[in-house]
């Protein structure tokens, strides 16, 4: 069985369903797609300040426009491209005060981007375009807590297969410290047995498969 991963730092699932689309340009249709889901996807799938303020400083793409999505009012989803610009307010670096209200906004400004509901309806038109095709979809939840709860109960609602896979990153060497705050080796372990597990019983019942 092959197994194309296309999980990329920085990407959230609007970059996994244009990802999508563009291996169909150039391969055959694979039988199964999981979509990963965590809680900071909502930002980077709308390109929320907060967002732009994490990643600009080290990004080599200068203004080369970035893919997002947004919903208007009557709930339609709308792909976009921005350039990834990251403006800092007056004074930002010199006063706490003028910090902590800019930190303020960057939050009003991502609740008002309903990141949580944007994720949602990607992963609706994710799981449509598979259906269309023939394609199994599942949506794997890699963190946890209230956004990734509500996410993959409102795919569920859908009719959409999830599952959740998530650890407790807070368990000792869970997180590949002191290198980095990711996920160890040890619980990119967790995540692959239990994914394995879901997608056994949920899409390939029968005797295991010799890769």
């Amino acid at each position: 069985m092959d197994i194309h991963n296309f999980g990329v730092n920085g990407y959230g699932t609007l970059h996994g369903l244009l990802q999508f689309r563009e291996f169909l340009k150039t391969h055959p249709k694979p039988v199964a797609v999981v979509a990963t889901y965590a809680y900071f996807h909502n930002a980077r799938n709308t390109m929320a300040r907060n967002f732009r303020k994490a990643v600009a400083p080290y990004s080599a793409l200068g203004s080369s426009p970035l893919p997002w999505a947004w919903l208007d009012r009557a709930g339609q989803l709308h792909l976009d491209r921005t350039p990834l610009a990251y403006r800092e307010w007056p004074w930002q670096r010199h006063s706490a005060l003028i910090h902590l209200i800019e930190q303020r906004y960057n939050d009003w400004e991502e609740y008002r981007a309903r990141g949580r509901d944007v994720s949602v309806a990607l992963l609706k038109q994710f799981a449509a375009e598979c259906r269309a095709r023939d394609i199994k979809f599942a949506v794997a939840g890699i963190t946890r807590g209230k956004d990734a709860a509500q996410v993959l109960a409102a795919c569920a609602a859908a009719g959409i297969a999830t599952v959740d896979i998530s650890v407790n990153l807070s368990e000792p060497g869970a997180r590949n410290l002191p290198h980095d705050d990711h996920p160890s080796a040890r619980t990119q372990a967790v995540y692959a047995a239990r994914l394995s597990a879901f997608l056994r019983a949920e899409f390939f019942p029968g005797p295991a498969v010799q890769p």
